[in-house]
C-alpha cells in the first residue's frame, strides 16, 4: 500500500517496485504473474483506476481451460437454483442443524434431487461448482 509509505522512503519503494516489475517480466512464464501494480487506498488514493482497468482487461480475455472468454457468457438458470439450495444448506450449517461437510456423493444426490437439466455429467457438475 503506497499510502503507508513516508515520502522520504518513496524513491526506495519506487525502485523496489521497478525491480519487481523487471523480475515479473523476465520470469512471467514461470511465475504466472502478468503485472505488478502498487496501490494506495487509505490516505492517498493511487492507481485505483489502473488497477480497475487491469482487472477488467484480464477478466475480459480470461478463458479458463477453454478457447472462448468466460466473461459475458450466460449462466444457466440451474446454477442459480443449485446456489439457492446450497445457501439453504449453509444456513442450516450456521445454525448447527447439520455438519459443515458435504461429501461428493451427497452433492451429486442433491443435484439429482433438484432435477437440474444442465448438470448431467461430472464435468458439468465440476463447472457448476466453479460458479
Amino acid at each position: 500500500h503506497l499510502d503507508e509509505i513516508r515520502e522520504s522512503e518513496r524513491s526506495i519503494v519506487d525502485n523496489l517496485l521497478h525491480q519487481v516489475s523487471e523480475l515479473t517480466e523476465n520470469y512471467s512464464a514461470k511465475l504466472h504473474i502478468q503485472d505488478v501494480l502498487a496501490v494506495g487506498l487509505m490516505n492517498k488514493i493511487e492507481n485505483i483506476v489502473a488497477l480497475r482497468e487491469a482487472i477488467y482487461s484480464l477478466a475480459t480475455i480470461y478463458t479458463g481451460k477453454g478457447i472462448l472468454p468466460i466473461m459475458g457468457r450466460e449462466v444457466p438458470s440451474s446454477y442459480f437454483k443449485l446456489n439457492t439450495e446450497l445457501e439453504k444448506i449453509q444456513e442450516r450449517v450456521r445454525t448447527g442443524k447439520i455438519e459443515p461437510i458435504m461429501h461428493a456423493e451427497q452433492f451429486k444426490d442433491l443435484v439429482q434431487q433438484l432435477k437440474l437439466p444442465d448438470i448431467w455429467s461430472n464435468d458439468e457438475l465440476h463447472t457448476a461448482t466453479l460458479f
